[in-house]
C-alpha cells in the first residue's frame, strides 16, 4: 500500500491538500522541471535553509505525475499544457481533468481563456447539483508553457449562497449553456458573460436589454447578426435575473416565476391578433419600442404604448402590469417576459410549460 511506505511527520500535514500527515523529510526534486518542486542548489530560498517540502504520499504520487494529465492546447503556432489543481480527492481531481480535456478538445478555434472559461460553466453546474449546501472554492488552473520559466495560475472561487441560486435553477442554466451570438466576425459567448456577471454580482437588465435588441436585429433580412438565441431562452434569462436581484440585490420578490410566464404567454396571444389582422410585420418595430422604453426605465411610454396597441385591438392591458408599476425591477421582469412573448413561436417545450403554468392557477 502507498499510505504505508514511509514513515510520517508528526508536526506536519501536506502542505498542498491539508488533509493527510505528511511525510517525513520528504523533498521534491526540480530535475523533473525548473518550475516543480526544489532542491538543494536553491537552499537560500527556504526557511532555515531546508529545501524540505511537507507532502503527503497521495500528492506526491500526483506530483509526479502530473504531466501524464495535463491537456494540450495548440493557440497560433504556440502549444500550451493546462492541469486543473482539483485537490479535494484524486477521485475528483481525475474527473475535473477528464472533464477539462473533454471540453477543450471541442475549443480549438477559441482562445484558451474562453475554453477554461466554458469548462468552468460546465464543471460548475456538474458540482453544484451534488454539493450545493458547499463552498465551490480554490480550483486552481495551472498553465505551462515550455518556453517560459514558470507556469501561470489561474484561480476561481464560489460562495455557498451562489452555489444554492444555481444549483435551484439548474435546470434553466442548462438549457441556456452555448448560447452565443455573431457580429461580423466576432463570436460573444452569452452564457459565460451571464455566469460571470452572477459571480461577479455586476448582473444587470441592462444586459438582458442588449440581449433582446441583438435578437430583434438578427431577425431582419440580411441581419451582420447571427445567433442560436430564442424569445424562450431570453425569457430563462429575464426569470434568472429577476431571481437573482431580488435574491442578492433588493431582497424580497414580489412575483413568483408563474407570474412572469404568464406575461410571457400573453404576448403570445397579442402576436395571434397581429397574424390574424394579417400585421405581423409590425411586431418587431413594437417589440424594439417597448424594449427601448424598459432599458431606460420609462414605465410611462411603455404603458402608452401597450395601451395604444391593446386598444387598437379593443382589448383590455393585462393587469399584472398595474400591480407592480411602482417597482420598476418587477416591472422590468412582466415587461421583457411580455416582449419575449410577443417575439417567440410557441413551441412543444413552451407548450408543455404553458400547460402547466395554466393549469395551477
Amino acid at each position: 500500500m502507498v499510505n504505508k511506505s514511509n514513515e510520517y511527520d508528526r508536526n506536519n500535514s501536506c502542505i498542498f491538500c491539508g488533509l493527510r500527515p505528511a511525510k517525513k523529510d520528504a523533498m521534491l526534486d526540480t530535475g523533473l522541471v525548473s518550475f516543480l518542486g526544489a532542491n538543494k542548489d536553491n537552499k537560500n530560498f527556504f526557511w532555515n535553509f531546508k529545501p524540505k517540502l511537507p507532502i503527503c504520499e497521495i500528492c506526491e504520487l500526483i506530483y509526479f505525475s502530473i504531466f501524464a494529465g495535463l491537456t494540450e492546447f495548440r493557440y497560433g503556432q504556440n502549444k500550451k499544457f493546462y492541469f486543473v489543481d482539483r485537490n479535494e480527492s484524486v477521485k475528483e481531481l481525475y474527473r475535473s481533468n477528464k472533464l477539462f480535456m473533454k471540453k477543450m478538445a471541442k475549443e480549438e478555434n477559441l482562445l484558451k481563456e474562453k475554453g477554461i472559461l466554458n469548462f468552468l460553466n460546465d464543471y460548475i453546474l456538474l458540482k453544484l447539483k451534488e454539493e450545493s449546501n458547499f463552498t465551490l472554492a480554490n480550483i486552481a488552473f495551472i498553465e505551462i508553457d515550455l518556453s517560459s520559466s514558470f507556469p501561470k495560475v489561474y484561480g476561481f472561487n464560489i460562495s455557498k449562497q451562489k452555489a444554492q441560486f444555481i444549483t435551484s435553477n439548474y435546470d434553466s442554466l442548462k438549457k441556456l449553456t452555448g448560447s452565443y451570438f455573431r457580429a461580423k466576425d466576432n463570436t460573444n459567448y452569452i452564457f459565460e458573460n451571464f455566469m460571470q456577471n452572477i459571480l461577479n454580482n455586476t448582473q444587470s437588465y441592462q444586459f438582458l436589454g442588449i440581449l433582446e435588441q441583438i435578437y430583434i436585429n438578427s431577425l431582419k433580412p440580411n441581419s451582420t447578426y447571427n445567433t442560436n438565441l430564442s424569445a424562450y431562452k431570453l425569457q430563462l434569462y429575464n426569470i434568472l435575473t429577476y431571481k437573482y436581484l431580488k435574491i442578492f440585490k433588493r431582497g424580497e420578490k414580489r412575483m413568483d416565476e408563474k407570474q412572469l410566464w404568464r406575461m410571457y404567454y400573453f404576448g403570445q396571444e397579442l402576436k395571434k391578433l397581429f397574424i390574424a389582422r394579417e400585421s405581423q410585420n409590425k411586431i418587431s418595430s413594437l417589440a424594439y419600442r417597448l424594449i427601448s422604453a424598459l432599458r431606460v426605465g420609462d414605465i410611462n411610454t411603455f404603458m402608452n404604448l401597450m395601451i395604444r396597441t391593446y386598444m387598437s385591438f379593443d382589448k383590455e392591458v393585462p393587469s399584472l402590469f398595474v400591480s407592480c408599476i411602482n417597482d420598476e425591477e418587477s416591472f422590468c421582469a412582466l415587461g421583457y417576459s411580455f416582449v419575449n412573448g410577443l417575439l417567440g413561436q410557441e413551441k412543444e417545450e413552451e407548450s408543455n410549460n404553458k400547460e402547466e403554468v395554466l393549469s395551477n392557477e
